[in-house]
């Protein structure tokens, strides 16, 4: 991954691993992916993923620990490691064989921020029509339609219009 061919050698070295088990009926799968940058001798990022599916119903619990090194003008330590962990919960409701409800919520606890949505899809022929609503006063819409092997898409977001507030020189939306 991230390799120059005339650079010599790859910077990055990712590794992905899985592991899957059928539990009283319940599909169990966990898998890891680890990234090591080579010139640092760091792992920038880390991700654990468990996914769960029974029937008609699908969850998702994944980690993702995202970490940096910022260089410093300190000579006992030349640089010090930024750390992001997000902590993000996914279910998925199949109502038909072309159509699905769904929710997630994710949680980055540095920044003590969580964020919802839900989100639904609808399948006519080869054209998948998909909507996302989420806390962050955003809509997205998009239609997708896959013919042979073109696949066309189309999206938007919009965010609603919302009475805001000032909190430590920040806008906060307070109300939609």
């Amino acid at each position: 991954e991230k390799w120059n061919p005339y650079a010599g050698a790859p910077n990055v070295l990712s590794l992905h691993t899985s592991y899957g088990s059928v539990y009283e009926g319940t599909n169990l799968t966990f898998n890891t992916y680890l990234n090591f940058d080579l010139q640092n001798k760091f792992v920038p990022l880390t991700k654990f993923y468990l996914k769960a599916q029974q029937g008609n119903l699908l969850g998702y619990f994944a980690t993702n620990v995202n970490r940096s090194l910022i260089e410093t003008d300190e000579k006992d330590r030349p640089s010090t490691v930024n750390q992001a962990v997000d902590v993000s919960l996914l279910f998925v409701k199949f109502l038909e064989a072309n159509s699905k409800v769904g929710a997630a919520l994710i949680h980055n606890l540095e920044k003590k921020q969580t964020y919802a949505s839900a989100f639904g899809s609808k399948t006519v022929d080869r054209v998948k029509f998909a909507g996302k609503i989420g806390t962050d006063s955003s809509l997205t819409v998009g239609i997708s339609s896959i013919f042979d092997d073109v696949t066309l898409n189309f999206a938007a977001r919009t965010n609603f219009c919302c009475s805001t507030d000032k909190v430590d020189d920040k806008d906060v939306c307070k109300g939609w």
